[in-house]
């Protein structure tokens, strides 16, 4: 096995198309790299760090685009725009309800901290007249 042995254009093709080529039916980078090693006689770690050193800043698993691919992705353009428009004008109405629901909450929980507060006050009150009252029993048994 060669182990200084420059890469050419035709070696980095090579490379490039068993990887895709097996990633593309399912298979591990690892088992391209092998058979890439068996065929240009390098070890399995010399195509891997060669891979990873040409597609290095890349995506690793780019898609080829077809021109199929394009014209259908702006057919379906049009109708995406209308989709995205629509989710747009929802978005905003359920906002609009949301700051609407937040203020009857608001208006909601001032009015129990109101009632609250009258309840607490009014137990003092009854707690009070109730203190007054046993006191005038106990004077008129007495």
């Amino acid at each position: 096995m060669s182990t200084n042995q420059k890469w050419t254009h035709k070696d980095d093709e090579l490379l490039r198309e068993t990887v895709l080529d097996y990633t593309g039916n399912g298979d591990p980078k690892s088992a391209a790299f092998k058979t890439v090693a068996a065929k240009l006689n390098r070890s399995v770690a010399a195509c891997s760090n060669r891979w990873f050193h040409i597609n290095k800043g890349q995506a690793l698993h780019k898609k080829d685009i077809h021109l199929s691919d394009v014209i259908a992705f702006l057919e379906e353009f049009p109708g995406l725009l209308k989709e995205n428009e629509e989710l747009k004008k929802i978005q905003s109405e359920l906002s609009q309800q949301n700051e609407f629901l937040k203020s009857q909450l608001e208006e909601k929980r001032s009015k129990y901290e109101a009632s609250l507060e009258q309840h607490e006050e009014m137990t003092k009150l009854f707690e009070e007249a109730s203190n007054l009252f046993d006191g005038e029993i106990k004077r008129v048994v007495h």
